[in-house]
């Protein structure tokens, strides 16, 4: 039998940290692009790519929002690479099925932000893949 994977805690909170490092991140961005504009002004990203973009709204230029946080919810995808290859596992359906209610990452996140977990056998062949 295989075991769905659970992510320990310290491997958990290294995914962790880097998660909210990326949250962090986004919304820094999105303050920059709502005040000051520095990252356009440095061409590090091209000024028509966000000031013509369809999401952009320039009613939010200048206005801060409660605790700097732009965007409260923010997908994460997980991809996790298992060292055999699909057919060398016998009881891979089962232990798909019950991926999602074991999954730390699944139970941590339940609360609302998207997952999309993503299985690869070890031949980088999909086994699951749905948005938790």
């Amino acid at each position: 039998d295989i075991v769905p994977r659970i992510i320990p805690a310290r491997e958990w909170s290294t995914l962790e940290r880097g998660l909210k490092q990326r949250a962090h991140a986004l919304n820094a961005f999105l303050h920059d692009i709502y005040h000051d504009q520095r990252i356009l002004a440095a061409g590090v990203v091209p000024r028509e790519a966000v000031l013509g973009n369809a999401q952009y709204r320039p009613e939010m230029q200048g206005m801060d929002v409660p605790g700097g946080i732009y965007a409260h919810i923010a997908g994460i995808d997980v991809v996790l690479s298992l060292a055999e290859k699909a057919g060398d596992m016998p009881h891979q359906e089962r232990c798909l099925e019950q991926f999602e209610d074991f999954c730390i990452v699944t139970q941590s996140i339940r609360a609302g932000i998207p997952v999309n977990v993503t299985v690869l056998d070890a031949q980088g062949t999909e086994l699951a893949g749905a948005v938790v």
